[in-house]
């Protein structure tokens, strides 16, 4: 079915029409999603782009395969950033390896720029600074905290879809989240990035 204006669509009618053979509906999902999972991917694996990249194609291959499959049972980005979360941890058993975030200062990190943001030198080193010290800091997080701050921040979910593709309760998710931004706060403050 093709859609005049797609942004009334929601996502699960785009999957199912997708399911049904419709592209156009993929082509739909594939841009909004595109750039908050591949954020997502991309600091669950530390920034690692090789990693990052790979996982991404996975998860949209599994999207591609198993879309005969798929049931409308929560929202479809519960669905997307579930399969996400579990490739990471598949790709990360499978290999036993933990990246470490390294100097990433050569990565080219073009998601995290915000084009006509003009700002003085001083000021856009000072904003830089702090981008920084927070990727930093979110990296040092333990992983669940990291995991439910990254879902809530790149992914824009609720606790309840975080708590869902986490495999955890409500309560835990809600505590890794409140942990995480009171460890994030305060080397911020201290910095005066916030």
């Amino acid at each position: 079915m093709l859609y005049s204006h797609s942004v009334d669509v929601p996502d699960e009618q785009l999957m199912v029409d997708y399911a049904g053979g419709d592209v156009t509906s993929f082509e739909i999902l594939y841009e909004r999603h595109r750039a908050p999972l591949y954020r997502y991917v991309l600091r669950q694996t530390g920034n690692h782009q090789p990693t990052a990249e790979e996982i991404f194609q996975e998860v949209w291959f599994s999207v591609i395969t198993s879309r005969k499959q798929y049931t409308v049972s929560a929202k479809f980005s519960t669905y997307l950033y579930t399969l996400a979360h579990n490739r990471a941890i598949d790709h990360f058993r499978k290999n036993a390896v933990r990246l470490v975030n390294a100097d990433n200062s050569s990565n080219n990190n073009q998601t995290d720029e915000l084009p006509g943001n003009e700002a003085s030198p001083d000021k856009q080193h000072f904003i830089d600074k702090c981008i920084e010290l927070l990727q930093k800091l979110v990296q040092a997080l333990p992983t669940d905290q990291r995991n439910v701050f990254v879902l809530r921040q790149e992914g824009f979910h609720s606790l309840e879809e975080i708590a869902e593709i986490t495999a955890s309760t409500h309560e835990t998710t809600k505590s890794r989240l409140r942990y995480a931004v009171k460890k994030l706060r305060a080397p911020l403050k201290e910095e005066d990035c916030l």
